[in-house]
């Protein structure tokens, strides 16, 4: 897959799973911050998918434990 692909890829998953905590992704990620993954990952598509997952789901954990604290 090439860099245009791979944005492509991952903006269009990040809508489908918008309410899975890819909307992050969706509303604030511009294809340069994809792009960096791509690049760490030398280009490997499914290493900088993981990452970007794994980014993802940390994210989204550490938001979830934010809006679950009381004050």
């Amino acid at each position: 897959m090439n860099e245009q692909d791979f944005i492509c890829f991952v903006k269009q998953y990040a809508m489908d799973n918008y309410s899975n905590g890819w909307d992050e992704v969706a509303e604030t990620w511009d294809d340069g911050d994809i792009l960096e993954y791509f690049s760490d990952a030398n280009g490997n598509d499914k290493k900088a998918f993981k990452e970007i997952a794994k980014t993802v789901k940390l994210r989204s954990a550490y938001a979830e434990e934010i809006r679950s604290t009381e004050f």
